[in-house]
C-alpha cells in the first residue's frame, strides 16, 4: 500500500485518516462511526471544538440534518438528469449555511476553527450551488464564481487537506470564473490539491488529473 502525506508534518508527529466523509457536521459524523461500527470516541481538535460548540450551534445543526437527505436527493437527481425543479430543500440548507456564517462571526475563534466548521457545513452551500448552476447551466458565472464559494473551498481545504470533493469544487470554479485574480487562486488550489492526492507528479500530469475531477459532483 502506498500512503501520501496530505500535508508537511514534523517528526514523531500522529498520523491521522479519516473514518467518516469529514465534510459532515459533528453529530452526522459521529453516527457514520456508530452506523460502520467504528466503535470509538474521536478527540481530534476538531471534533472538541464541534463540542464544545454543540449548544451554539444546536439550531443550524438540526434544520442542516433536517433537510440534508432531501438536498441529497435533489443534487443527484439535478446532476444525473438536468432536471428542472424548484429544490426547495437544498434552497433551505442555503440559508442555514448563510445563519452559520453570521453565527461564527460572533463567536470568538481562530480563522482555522472557523474554517473547520463551514468545511463541515459546507454542503449546505453545495447543495443549492449545485442545483441552481446546473439547472442554469452556470450562464451568470459571477453569480457562482463568487466570494463565498472560494471562502467555502479554502475552508474544505483546510478541514481535510487533500480531498477529491475539495479538487473538484476548486477545478470547477476555477473553470466559470470570468475573473482573473480569483481564477488564479482556484487554479494554484486545484494544483495543490492534487499533489495532496496523487502525490509529486509532472506538472502535465498533475494537469491532467485535476480536470479530470470536473467529471465528478462535489457534494456525495
Amino acid at each position: 500500500m502506498v500512503f501520501i502525506a496530505a500535508r508537511d508534518m514534523k517528526a514523531r508527529e500522529e498520523i491521522t485518516i479519516c473514518y467518516t466523509d469529514c465534510m459532515l457536521p459533528l453529530r452526522k459524523r459521529g453516527k457514520v462511526l456508530e452506523r460502520t461500527g467504528g466503535g470509538f470516541h474521536c478527540e481530534c481538535k476538531r471534533c472538541t471544538l464541534e463540542r464544545l460548540l454543540e449548544k451554539e450551534l444546536r439550531d443550524i445543526t438540526n434544520a442542516y440534518l433536517e433537510h440534508y437527505d432531501k438536498a441529497a436527493e435533489e443534487v443527484y437527481l439535478v446532476a444525473t438528469t438536468r432536471a428542472q425543479g424548484s429544490f426547495s430543500s437544498s434552497k433551505e440548507l442555503a440559508i442555514v449555511f448563510d445563519r452559520l456564517m453570521k453565527k461564527l462571526d460572533t463567536l470568538s475563534l481562530s480563522k482555522q476553527e472557523k474554517q473547520w466548521i463551514l468545511g463541515g457545513y459546507s454542503n449546505g452551500f453545495l447543495a443549492n450551488f449545485l442545483t441552481a448552476g446546473y439547472t442554469q447551466d452556470f450562464k451568470e458565472p459571477d453569480s457562482f464564481a463568487n466570494s463565498t464559494a472560494m471562502e467555502v473551498v479554502i475552508a474544505m481545504q483546510e478541514t481535510v487537506p487533500g480531498f477529491l470533493r475539495t479538487l473538484t469544487l476548486a477545478v470547477m470554479l476555477a473553470t466559470i470564473s470570468t475573473k482573473p485574480a480569483y481564477r488564479s487562486v482556484l487554479v494554484q488550489l486545484a494544483m495543490d490539491e492534487s499533489v495532496r492526492l496523487y502525490g509529486k507528479q509532472r506538472p502535465d500530469v498533475i494537469k491532467h488529473m485535476a480536470l479530470q475531477a470536473i467529471e465528478l459532483v462535489p457534494f456525495f
